[in-house]
């Protein structure tokens, strides 16, 4: 293979593999690039109220969950609040 031919195919795998590695609570996860954690809220199906989420143990405040973007390798941790007496 010549060395043009090899480095095209790197770029275009690149451009098929949109996805980043992360860890959500512990599991490896696939998500899309330049998803906000506003979108991994709405498709884990979760309530917004009463989440708080970590990335790489950094609270990040809810005010900034659709602009923070997910990144190869974050470690997302979060938590629902519970109620109970």
């Amino acid at each position: 293979m010549t060395l043009e031919k090899h480095l095209s195919s790197r770029v275009s795998e690149r451009v098929d593999n949109n996805t980043v590695n992360i860890l959500l609570n512990g599991e490896s996860r696939q998500v899309h690039q330049n998803s906000s954690l506003y979108t991994l809220v709405k498709q884990e199906k979760l309530i917004d109220r009463g989440v708080v989420i970590a990335i790489n143990n950094q609270i990040i405040p809810h005010h900034q969950w659709e602009q923070k973007l997910m990144v190869e390798g974050d470690n997302i941790s979060i938590f629902q609040a519970i109620a109970g007496g």
